[in-house]
C-alpha cells in the first residue's frame, strides 16, 4: 500500500478551456489526495481563459496546492521544471485533455510498490483495459513510456530530458539511459483517455476548433465502440452490431508503397475490414491504404522511435475495440495467396477450438515468380491468424523481445487459451526480393539490433558465406499459386 503525501502530481495546462474543465474537474473527484503531498498545476501560457479559471478551481482541491505561470511552449520543459520542483519520492503527470477514472492513482502506485526495479509506469491504455478499479495489475516492460504516468522520483537524478522540437525529448532521454532505467505499461490497462481522441460530440467539434488553433498534434480517434469512456459517459456506448464477416486484418507497416496495394487486395477478399498503424510512412503508403474507402482504416503512429512490441500492442488494443473473430496479421509486405481466403474460412470453421494457425512464408528472391527454398527458406512459418473472441483479453499482449527494437515479438500475441495448428496456406513475402532490398534490410537490423548471435548476425540477409540460416547457394524455384 502506498504511503500518504508519497506524490507531487502535475496537471499540465495549455489553453482548451473546455477540455481543462472537464478534465480537471474530473481529477478532483477521482484522485485519491492522501496520497498526494503537493499538487502543481501548470498553466504555460494560455490566453483563452483556462489561466483565470484555474486561478478559481484550484481552490476546490483537497491537497496543498501550487499554480504555477510558465511560458515554456513546450510541455517537455514544463515537466521537466515540475521534476526540479518536486520533493515526494513519487511523481505523478496528467495533461488537460486527459480523463483519469476513480482509483487511478492508487492502482499505479500498487504497481510501483509491487515492482521496486520499475522507475517509469505509464498509464495511457495501450493494453485491453479493465474497468475494475480493484483489478490485480503489474506492467509490460517497454523501451519507452509517454509523459502520462507515475515515476520514481530518483530516475531523474543524474539526468533530465532536454526539449527539441516544443514535443519531444522524454522518450529521447529514455533512450539515452538504456535498459538499467525499467519502464513499462500498467497491464491491464487503466480505462484512461484522450478527450481529444474522442469520437463523439462536443468533443469532435472542439478537436477541430483546437488544430485549427495550434494548440496540439492531431491523433487518430478511437472507435466508436470503445468501452474506454463507460465510467464517465455510458450513454455513449454503442451496442456494436454483429459484424458481416468473421476476420480482421490488422498490419503494422511503413514505406510499403511497392506491394501494400495488392497485400491489402488480397487480404479484404478474406476480411471484411483492414486495421493499419503506419510508422511514419515517407512513400504513397498512407494515401492507397485510404484508397480503399471505408474497408481500411489507416491510424497514423502516435510513437517516436521504433519499438515493434510497443507498436503492435497499441494496435491490438485498437482490433480488440473491434471485436472480430478471427486476426490475420501480416506484414506490409506479404500477400495472401489465392486460394488463402477459402482454405482459411474451412480451417476455421472445422477447427472451433484452435487459438491460431500457421502459415507458410514463401520468400520471393531476385525476380517476382521464384521463391528461395533452401536453408531457414526451405519452410518457413509462421503464426499469422489467431482467434479472438472469447480469449482472455486482459491477458493478450505482445511481449518485449529483449532485441533491440523488441524485434521479432510475432504476429499473434501471447496469453491465447487453445492449440496452434499448421495451415498450408502461403504469404508470398517481397520484402527479400532484390539484393538492394535485402542489404537494406541487412544495414537496418544491424543498426536497430547489433550483435544478435541468436539470429546470426543477419548475416543469412546479406548473402554471407556460411551464413548459419542459409549456408549455400541459394536455390530457387518458379513460384506457382
Amino acid at each position: 500500500m502506498a504511503d500518504n503525501e508519497c506524490v507531487d502530481l502535475l496537471y499540465l495546462a495549455c489553453n482548451r478551456l473546455e477540455f481543462t474543465r472537464e478534465t480537471f474537474t474530473t481529477l478532483v473527484a477521482n484522485t485519491d489526495w492522501p496520497l498526494v503531498s503537493t499538487l502543481f498545476v501548470y498553466d504555460d501560457g494560455s490566453t483563452d481563459g483556462t489561466l483565470e479559471w484555474l486561478s478559481e478551481s484550484i481552490l476546490q482541491v483537497p491537497a496543498r496546492s501550487r499554480l504555477v505561470r510558465t511560458q515554456f511552449c513546450s510541455p517537455v520543459a514544463a515537466m521537466v521544471d515540475f521534476i526540479s520542483n518536486a520533493t515526494a519520492p513519487f511523481l505523478a503527470k496528467t495533461d488537460n485533455d486527459t480523463m483519469l477514472p476513480p482509483g487511478w492513482l492508487t492502482a499505479a502506485l500498487d504497481v510501483m510498490h509491487q515492482n521496486p526495479e520499475l522507475a517509469l509506469l505509464g498509464i495511457e491504455a495501450m493494453y485491453p483495459h479493465n474497468t475494475d478499479a480493484d483489478a490485480p495489475r503489474s506492467f509490460i516492460p517497454s523501451p519507452f513510456v509517454s509523459g502520462l504516468g507515475v515515476y520514481r522520483r530518483s530516475a531523474f537524478a543524474r539526468s533530465l530530458p532536454q526539449v527539441h522540437d516544443r514535443w519531444y525529448g522524454f522518450e529521447d532521454w529514455q533512450a539515452g539511459i538504456g535498459n538499467g532505467l525499467v519502464r513499462g505499461w500498467i497491464a491491464p490497462a487503466l480505462p484512461v483517455f484522450l478527450l481529444d481522441r474522442c469520437p463523439f460530440e462536443p468533443w469532435t467539434s472542439l478537436t477541430a476548433k483546437y488544430d485549427r488553433l495550434g494548440h496540439h498534434r492531431s491523433w487518430p480517434k478511437y472507435e466508436r465502440d470503445s468501452t474506454l469512456w463507460k465510467w464517465r459517459w455510458p450513454e455513449q456506448i454503442e451496442s456494436r452490431p454483429a459484424p458481416e464477416g468473421r476476420f480482421l486484418c490488422a498490419m503494422r507497416v511503413k514505406n510499403e508503397g511497392r506491394y501494400i496495394q495488392e497485400v491489402i487486395g488480397r487480404a479484404l477478399e478474406l476480411c471484411e475490414h483492414a486495421l493499419i498503424l503506419d510508422d511514419h510512412s515517407t512513400d504513397d503508403t498512407p494515401a492507397i491504404c485510404r484508397s480503399f474507402g471505408d474497408r481500411v482504416t489507416l491510424i497514423p503512429s502516435p510513437f517516436e522511435g521504433f519499438d515493434e512490441s510497443r507498436d503492435k500492442n497499441y494496435l491490438l488494443a485498437r482490433i480488440v475495440e473491434r471485436n472480430p473473430e478471427w486476426v490475420l496479421w501480416i506484414d506490409g509486405d506479404e500477400v495472401l495467396e489465392r486460394t488463402g481466403p477459402e482454405k482459411i474460412r474451412a480451417a476455421a470453421a472445422a477447427a472451433p477450438e484452435t487459438a491460431s494457425f500457421t502459415l507458410r512464408v514463401a520468400y520471393l528472391w531476385n525476380h517476382p515468380n521464384q521463391v528461395r527454398v533452401d536453408g531457414i527458406y526451405s519452410n518457413f512459418s509462421r503464426a499469422s491468424l489467431f482467434r479472438l473472441r472469447g480469449q482472455p483479453i486482459p491477458s493478450l499482449q505482445f511481449v518485449p523481445t529483449g532485441f533491440g527494437g523488441n524485434l521479432h515479438c510475432g504476429n499473434v500475441p501471447r496469453g491465447l487459451n487453445g492449440p496452434t495448428r499448421s495451415l498450408d496456406v502461403r504469404l508470398k513475402h517481397y520484402g527479400y526480393l532484390s539484393k538492394e532490398i535485402r542489404m537494406k534490410k541487412y544495414r537496418f537490423y544491424s543498426t536497430v539490433d547489433p550483435n544478435n548471435a541468436a539470429e546470426d548476425n543477419y548475416r543469412h540477409l546479406a548473402e554471407i558465406r556460411g551464413a548459419r540460416f542459409a549456408p549455400g547457394r541459394a536455390r530457387l524455384v518458379p513460384w506457382q499459386e
